[in-house]
C-alpha cells in the first residue's frame, strides 16, 4: 500500500489516517450540498423600519445583488422571479428588473452591489 501524507484543516500531519479509519488508494469521500435558494434576514444595526432586508444564498453561496439596492418584491416571491443567466453559471436575473442580477459575492468587482437589498 502506498503511503500518502496530507495536512488536515487543523495542521496535524498524518499518514493515511483520518479519525479511526486507515485510508487506501481509491477510497472516496462523498457529500451532498443542497443548492436551494434561501433568504437570510438582516440583523445589523442600520435596520429599515419600513422594509425588510434579506441576503440571498444559493446553497452555501452568498449572492450579491448588482444593479439595484431596493426591490419592490415580497421576500416570499423572490425565488419564483429568478431566472438563470445564460453563459454565466450562478448568475440569476430577476423578472421585471432588467440589468439587475444576483451573482456570487466573490465575483463582484467594480459594480455597485448589496448583499442585503430592501424588499417590500
Amino acid at each position: 500500500m502506498m503511503q500518502k501524507c496530507f495536512t488536515s484543516a487543523i495542521g496535524l500531519r498524518s499518514r493515511n489516517r483520518l479519525g479511526n479509519r486507515i485510508w487506501s488508494d481509491g477510497d472516496r469521500i462523498t457529500f451532498d450540498l443542497p443548492f436551494d435558494f434561501r433568504l437570510v434576514p438582516y440583523t445589523g444595526l442600520d435596520q429599515d423600519k419600513d422594509h425588510d432586508r434579506y441576503a440571498l444564498k444559493y446553497g452555501p453561496i452568498l449572492l450579491a445583488l448588482v444593479g439595484e439596492t431596493d426591490l419592490d418584491i415580497a421576500s416570499g416571491a423572490l425565488a419564483s422571479r429568478l431566472t438563470s443567466v445564460a453563459g454565466n453559471p450562478l448568475h440569476f436575473g430577476i423578472t421585471g428588473y432588467p440589468g439587475c442580477q444576483y451573482m456570487p459575492y466573490w465575483q463582484v468587482q467594480a459594480e455597485g452591489f448589496t448583499c442585503f437589498p430592501t424588499m417590500r
